[in-house]
């Protein structure tokens, strides 16, 4: 991709993934993806099914959620990811 090609801010509202890597080691990575999210605003999770979550979307349509965290467990472990 060209220099500057990429976006400056995130445009997602929330990221969900099934595996994730707390060991970034991209050359060019100048912090993790937890930390990102974390700079933006972003809720995000790991370890989900997201083949049945994709099930889901496919047979119901979109749905209404919401992702949320606990005060103290984000503050708590917002270092450790």
């Amino acid at each position: 991709l060209p220099e500057g090609f990429e976006s400056d801010r995130i445009h997602a509202a929330g990221v969900i993934v099934a595996d994730y890597s707390h060991h970034h080691s991209h050359w060019t990575s100048e912090r993790s993806l937890s930390q990102w999210l974390m700079e933006q605003g972003v809720p995000g999770l790991y370890g989900i099914d997201t083949r049945l979550l994709t099930k889901k979307i496919r047979e119901r349509g979109a749905l209404k959620a919401k992702i949320e965290f606990e005060p103290s467990y984000v503050s708590a472990g917002a270092n450790d990811v």
